[in-house]
């Protein structure tokens, strides 16, 4: 029995470890860079958890050279790198907030200098899932929220973090208050250009960065 108690807590302890699979996928314009998506639960307090390549072995991720666009895999045909309609959606995930919490804050760790595409890369939630490589940050028609935004280059180790405004009350929306608004149950998380640091698009030769956002549930009626 002694035995068989041990091998659960191990596998309690492994399951912890690695948390769960976030069951909102990421789109097929960055699902190939994707290293892993999940969600670990201790107590009320939620952790998400996004790992990325940016230069994956079937192909890098491409910025476009223009601030405020979308990065991602891109659909073009030819160099002219500009078949928009072949782009396929790039965010990383959705978070909601049955699965994910009140967002009390994120953070982006670089574990990997980006080269070739730009080395200044934001985070956004925006509400809708149809941006892809080449979209404007806050296309789409729905609420877009920056989230990790910077004016240096991502160097290995750096990490940005972002915290709302924990002496605001709950949105209608679901989501504690920030500098714009923070889609409650539709937030869609893409990387996007910071700047205009070329004048053409780029493919990424390396990056890699884990980026956690971290949620509170409500607790249960009684």
């Amino acid at each position: 029995m002694g035995a068989r108690r041990a091998g659960n807590r191990r596998r309690l302890y492994s399951l912890n470890k690695l948390g769960q699979s976030v069951t909102n996928v990421a789109g097929q314009g960055v699902a190939s860079g994707m290293v892993s998506s999940t969600i670990i639960r201790n107590g009320h307090q939620i952790t998400t958890e996004f790992a990325i390549d940016l230069s994956p072995a079937s192909g890098g991720f491409r910025a476009r050279g223009t601030s405020g666009d979308i990065i991602g895999l891109s659909g073009a045909l030819g160099a002219a790198d500009s078949f928009a309609p072949n782009h396929q959606p790039a965010g990383l995930g959705r978070l909601t907030i049955s699965e994910n919490g009140h967002l009390i804050g994120a953070e982006m760790v670089c574990l990997e200098a980006p080269i070739s595409g730009s080395a200044k890369i934001n985070l956004v939630l925006n509400s809708v899932d149809t941006l892809t490589y080449d979209s404007a940050y806050n296309a789409g028609g729905g609420s877009a929220d920056i989230i990790i935004t910077g004016s240096a280059d991502w160097s290995l180790g750096d990490s940005k973090r972002w915290t709302p405004d924990l002496r605001g009350t709950l949105m209608a929306g679901g989501t504690l208050p920030t500098s714009g608004n923070v889609p409650g149950e539709l937030g869609y998380v893409y990387l996007f250009q910071g700047d205009n640091g070329f004048s053409s698009p780029s493919t990424y030769l390396a990056g890699k960065y884990v980026i956690r956002f971290h949620g509170i549930a409500v607790p249960e009626d009684k």
